[in-house]
């Protein structure tokens, strides 16, 4: 039985969504109209200046290409999809691309699965060497147009059910299975591999991963941050590298430089720990012990004052 290894494609080894790339592309072919891009470009300018979130706006995104793929040639369709991966296949991240070919020196089957597409999807985790690749199937019809239905939904929505179903239909085994997700929505295969991996999590799937001990990875430009699990993700590290093997970010009470990677819900608890401690709290004093600029430090004393606990000081 060969070892399996899991991965979600956007946004964990794609720099992006295939999704956006793919429905920008059909708009720009004319397959979509120009206007499907007004449906989600409101989202897109909020999550780029921080004030809305990321699956805000994807979710925006899927509900456009839902609205506008009947009717749609599947040979056009194709089409466009394969430029897109011509164009776009190497957008991918150190980390997780390093990490595949690894894990394929090593023998592992890689098995990818995505919400985007499968006529993209497929091509894309090809040029990797995936050795099996799960994505949204949408209908036909006898004419070869997209009826604007989506098939196997019950199992394309359930990460966890694709798994399951691969391993025994595969032959593989979950013993030193290895998974990597970015979101909430790997959580159901990540607890069922052996060494589950949160790369670039989003704030729901780090909770998960603080809670559960599981490893955090952090690639931001060409520095991989990396951490043996998520109790803390701001180690003392002992080394200082720009490579897998180390992680250059710092714990609280080093008083060198603030850590890179500092959840504010993290801060947040370590403020509420500084004021039981000193039975008192003031800007000065967060700043004193967590390094934090005074904008982050005055968002922190807001969210004091509205949970009633400077009060109770």
């Amino acid at each position: 039985m060969k070892k399996l290894a899991i991965f979600d494609i956007d946004g964990t080894i794609f720099r992006s969504s295939l999704l956006i790339e793919l429905t920008d592309a059909l708009i720009r072919e004319g397959i979509f109209p120009a206007s499907v891009a007004e449906e989600y470009n409101k989202a897109h300018s909020k999550w780029l200046n921080r004030e809305g979130s990321y699956d805000d706006y994807i979710m925006a995104v899927v509900r456009a290409f839902e609205s506008k793929i009947k009717g749609v040639s599947k040979a056009d369709f194709t089409r466009v999809a394969r430029s897109v991966v011509k164009a776009n296949g190497k957008r991918v991240y150190r980390y997780t691309r390093g990490l595949v070919g690894d894990l394929q020196k090593k023998g592992y089957y890689l098995l990818a699965i995505s919400h985007s597409p499968l006529d993209i999807v497929a091509p894309f985790a090809k040029t990797l060497g995936f050795d099996k690749v799960y994505g949204r199937i949408h209908e036909t019809d006898a004419k070869g147009k997209f009826t604007g239905k989506t098939e196997y939904l019950d199992l394309i929505s359930d990460k966890a059910k694709i798994l399951t179903r691969a391993v025994a239909k595969e032959n593989l085994t979950l013993k030193s299975s290895i998974g990597v997700g970015d979101s909430e929505g790997d959580i159901s295969f990540l607890k069922l591999v052996e060494q589950p991996i949160c790369f670039n999590p989003n704030s729901k799937l780090y909770a998960t991963a603080k809670r559960l001990g599981w490893k955090v990875v952090v690639e931001r430009k060409d520095v991989v941050y990396t951490n043996i699990n998520a109790k803390c993700m701001m180690h003392n590290a002992k080394q200082k590298t720009n490579t897998t093997d180390g992680c250059v970010c710092f714990k609280y009470s080093d008083k060198s430089q603030p850590c890179q990677l500092r959840d504010e819900e993290e801060l947040y608890e370590e403020v509420k720990k500084i004021a039981k401690k000193h039975k008192k709290i003031s800007a000065s004093l967060i700043q004193k012990h967590l390094y934090i600029g005074f904008a982050q430090t005055c968002r922190l004393m807001n969210r004091l004052e509205e949970d009633g606990i400077i009060g109770k000081i």
